[in-house]
């Protein structure tokens, strides 16, 4: 006995979560690149200053498309860590843990968002596609 069997849709269901694939890329990024700047900006009002060379070293890299790091960059960098952590003589005064925690909870949420809108924005082109079809 032989059976045979085709499945319609394919082609269709692959371009749909390729397209998905693809603007849940852009709103991931603009997620992440987001949720750096204020992380940045946070640590650059509870940092110390006594020169502001700390404070400006403060800042953010996006690598690729969906990694964002939050950094030191020269002068700052060589000694940041003595500062948030505090040496023997002198005591902590943190501004880069800080200033990341409150973005854990809310981060979360907003990539949820962005996988929401990446799908439903799908879902809307397909829709279009369909009844343009029609």
């Amino acid at each position: 006995m032989k059976v045979d069997t085709s499945i319609e849709g394919v082609a269709e269901t692959i371009a749909y979560f390729n397209g998905v694939n693809v603007k849940l890329t852009v709103y991931a990024g603009n997620t992440v690149e987001a949720c750096c700047r204020r992380i940045v900006a946070r640590a650059k009002t509870l940092v110390r200053v006594k020169t502001g060379q700390l404070r400006d070293s403060i800042t953010y890299a996006m690598r690729g498309e969906t990694l964002g790091v939050v950094g030191l960059e020269p002068p700052g960098s060589t000694y940041w860590y003595l500062i948030e952590f505090g040496t023997v003589y002198a005591p902590a005064h943190p501004f880069m843990r800080p200033a990341a925690e409150p973005e854990a909870s809310q981060f979360s949420i907003q990539m949820s968002d962005a996988v929401t809108r990446a799908v439903a924005y799908e879902a809307a082109y397909a829709n279009y596609e369909a009844l343009r079809g029609e």
